[in-house]
């Protein structure tokens, strides 16, 4: 399985340090204080989902083979690329596939608590939407308070502005279509963690454009935070796969080839990647106790290329 794509990391030097930068991210601009983006805010940082420059430089990593005339070809399809956060719409990546918006359902407007960083309040969850260009993916973190919170948390979906099509994938995730079944994007299979770092039992279903987490969080340490991810954001896309894939990569040569296969068969721009270099950057990964991924640059004119990051399983 393909675990959701964020980079670990750690987000504060001392307690007192958090506390400071919370209390910064949970005022909105009229200097009113947010209880619950206090609350959604600690239990994010608490499993580093927050951007660092560190994180941020992390991501920017590209291969050493992709060189400056590769990227200077692709500056066309950087400018097609952006992100942005709406108190009304949620996220909205625009990519050279096309747009994908993604919103909590049912729920009422969101209030900006950081550059980057957007709460939609509830009584029983609290979602917050973050861009990758400031925390560590384009998400939308549900952070369940207690055990009386429901199990079902839904997004809705557009595609070029219109109602996306979505469709469930083998591997857990779900792939984000337009009107004409063309893949605009994907979502990464479910995660879910109590904040004792143990993980919440969860899966996702469709409901037309809306996407559906079920989180069974009944005996979970309490706030739970679940994330429906994109794997593609304004400046690259990323599979990460799981440990036990990347072992199995790094230790089963005809394993590779099905692996890359699969990935080829729901985002067409994991195609290319060698059955040999994915061995060797799993390997690595093994040795490091890291997993390995396949990432691609939409302003790079080059083929997509293995990387190594911290587990999120």
């Amino acid at each position: 399985m393909l675990a959701a794509v964020t980079v670990a990391g750690s987000i504060f030097g001392s307690a007192h340090v958090a506390d400071a930068q919370i209390s910064q991210r949970s005022n909105s601009q009229s200097g009113e204080v947010l209880p619950a983006a206090d609350e959604a805010i600690r239990a994010l940082d608490s499993l580093n989902l927050l951007a660092t420059d560190s994180l941020l430089s992390d991501r920017a990593l590209t291969a050493p083979e992709v060189d400056k005339q590769a990227r200077l070809g692709g500056e066309k399809n950087s400018a097609l690329a952006s992100e942005t956060l709406s108190e009304s719409d949620g996220l909205s990546i625009s990519t050279p596939q096309g747009e994908v918006g993604m919103t909590p359902a049912n729920l009422g407007k969101g209030r900006r608590v950081d550059s980057g960083v957007m709460l939609f309040p509830d009584e029983h969850a609290n979602v917050v939407m973050t861009s990758s260009q400031d925390a560590s993916a384009a998400a939308g973190y549900v952070v369940i308070p207690g055990a009386d919170s429901p199990t079902e948390y839904r997004f809705s979906f557009t595609a070029n502005n219109a109602p996306a099509e979505l469709e469930l994938t083998s591997r857990g995730g779900v792939l984000i279509k337009d009107e004409e079944g063309n893949v605009l994007n994907s979502v990464a299979p479910p995660w879910a963690r109590g904040s004792d770092g143990a993980d919440v039992e969860t899966w996702y279903e469709v409901d037309g454009d809306e996407l559906v987490q079920h989180v069974q969080h009944a005996g979970a340490s309490y706030p739970v935070v679940a994330d429906p991810s994109l794997e593609c954001d304004a400046a690259l896309c990323t599979l990460l796969y799981s440990r036990s894939d990347t072992q199995r990569l790094a230790n089963e040569s005809n394993f590779a080839a099905a692996v890359l296969s699969a990935a080829c068969g729901s985002a067409a721009w994991a195609c290319g990647l060698a059955a040999g270099v994915a061995i060797d950057a799993a390997n690595r990964a093994d040795n490091e106790g890291k997993c390995v991924g396949i990432r691609h640059l939409h302003y790079v004119a080059a083929a997509s290329f293995p990387v190594v990051e911290p587990c999120r399983e």
